[in-house]
């Protein structure tokens, strides 16, 4: 005699329904426990990567020449060192050791930001009468002046103790007149020059103030001495 077996598919599609919402709702709430979590790692990432700060020569305490020199000055772009073309700020530590620092960084080579602030320095300052120009003009200078960056050192106390951190400068240059004949050149005048400018802490930020004053003091006296040199 047969069996008779009664099921009740309404019921079982039921369970399956809820099973499934079930599975549903477990997975959107994976998936969003695992969002939060890629996003908390990002915000956590840009927090251990500051931005890069980038810096230039600044000369604010620019006076006008003490005497000016008759004619047209033209200022060659200086040279230096390969290692001035490292963009990055190149550190000496007390312990005798090299750090380069990757978040702080001049804006452009060394040489180019030096030969800029003289232009513009020896400009504002007035030092000659028909003014001062760079390589690229196609007026004819009276007087041309070339020069190398002999070294920038810049020095970290690791102790950090009061005025133990500065920076050192050191620039040649060399004056060359075009009188009384432009067709002619001859050197007039070359000299070096160096300024130790100490700084208030070894942290970064003090870095570039420092270079700053060791350049404007430098570039001053640059000027200073090629008027004196022309006029004696």
């Amino acid at each position: 005699m047969l069996k008779t077996f009664n099921i009740d598919f309404l019921n079982i599609f039921k369970q399956k329904n809820i099973n499934f919402r079930l599975t549903q709702k477990l997975s959107l709430l994976f998936s969003y426990i695992l969002l939060s979590l890629m996003f908390t790692s990002c915000i956590n990432l840009r927090e251990d990567y500051p931005e890069i700060n980038y810096y230039g020569i600044k000369t604010d305490n620019i006076k006008a020449a003490k005497f000016k020199a008759e004619g047209l000055l033209q200022v060659r772009p200086f040279g230096g060192a390969n290692l001035l073309s490292e963009r990055r700020f190149m550190v000496e530590t007390s312990e005798g050791k090299t750090d380069k620092y990757y978040y702080h960084r001049w804006s452009d080579d060394f040489q180019e930001l030096f030969t800029w602030e003289v232009i513009s320095q020896l400009s504002k300052g007035k030092y000659f009468t028909d003014g001062i120009v760079n390589q690229g003009t196609a007026l004819i200078p009276d007087y041309i002046l070339e020069g190398d960056i002999l070294s920038l050192r810049i020095y970290n106390d690791e102790d950090n103790r009061v005025d133990s951190s500065f920076v050192e400068l050191q620039v040649k240059i060399n004056l060359i007149s075009r009188k009384p004949s432009k067709s002619s050149i001859n050197s007039l005048y070359t000299n070096d020059y160096t300024q130790r400018i100490t700084r208030k802490s070894n942290k970064a930020l003090t870095i570039s103030a420092a270079v700053s004053k060791a350049a404007e003091m430098i570039i001053t006296q640059i000027g200073d001495d090629i008027v004196k040199q022309i006029n004696q």
